[in-house]
């Protein structure tokens, strides 16, 4: 299976970054957003929740970045909370952190598959049934939202002046870069599960 080479890609990705021990102080998630990850266990959903993380991230630094679906979700969802607030370089290092806990839950998932949350059978939404197709649908929607940050978080780096930040940037765009890379040795989705 595919899975495989995607850890190794993500593994050695997050070992070659150079912020990868940097100590944290603050919470990179808020309460709301915290709750939000602890209540979606299938991985779809929780790599839906760290994306939507993300845009609130870049949506904070007045940077758009969101697609208009994702727009009206975190705008009128109550169930996000408030708005994540901090300094530009604390925002970028929550991207970059989020981006990292997104990796790590892909990768936990496909070192041990049979840890997956799936679906209740009565669930009536079209979703897949299977971690496989689980595990493609939250590698491909990471993928897509990688594209999107990407261009953006290159775009900032050229534009800054800061050393700091501009590592934190040069984190964040190797991510987006290692899991773009990754995506595209995932077997193709099923065209019912296709990501938006």
């Amino acid at each position: 299976m595919k899975k495989t080479a995607f850890v190794l890609i993500l593994f050695a990705a997050s070992l070659a970054s150079p912020l990868a021990a940097a100590a944290q102080v603050r919470d990179y998630l808020t309460m709301d957003e915290i709750e939000l990850v602890r209540d979606r266990q299938e991985i779809d959903d929780r790599i839906e929740v760290l994306i939507g993380a993300v845009d609130r991230r870049f949506a904070a630094l007045k940077i758009d970045t969101t697609p208009d679906r994702s727009k009206k979700r975190v705008a009128t969802d109550d169930e996000w909370g408030k708005a994540p607030g901090g300094t530009r370089i604390e925002l970028l290092h929550d991207i970059r952190l989020i981006l990292q806990k997104a990796i790590d839950d892909l990768d936990s998932l496909a070192a041990r598959p049979d840890s997956a949350i799936l679906p209740h059978p009565d669930d009536k939404r079209k979703k897949p049934k299977t971690t496989d197709e689980l595990f493609r649908i939250a590698v491909m929607s990471l993928a897509s939202a990688s594209e999107r940050f990407k261009s953006v978080l290159e775009k900032e780096y050229e534009k800054s002046a800061e050393r700091a930040e501009k590592a934190v940037i040069a984190t964040s765009v190797e991510s987006c870069t290692q899991i773009i890379e990754a995506s595209k040795r995932m077997p193709v989705l099923p065209t019912k599960y296709k990501t938006k």
